[in-house]
C-alpha cells in the first residue's frame, strides 16, 4: 500500500514537471513574440495569444 502511494506521488510530480516544462516553452514563445512585436512597433502578433 505504501509503495503504491509513493508511486502515485512520483507519477504526479513527473506529470506536473512535464506540464510546467511545456508551459514554460509556451511562455518563452509568447515572450519572444511580444518582444518582436514591441521592437516592430506595429504588428498583430498580440492577437495570436
Amino acid at each position: 500500500m505504501i509503495t503504491f502511494v509513493i508511486k502515485l506521488v512520483l507519477l504526479h510530480i513527473n506529470g506536473v514537471f512535464m506540464v510546467s516544462l511545456a508551459s514554460f516553452r509556451e511562455i518563452e514563445m509568447i515572450l519572444h513574440n511580444a518582444y518582436l512585436c514591441i521592437s516592430d512597433n506595429e504588428c498583430n502578433s498580440m492577437l495570436y495569444f
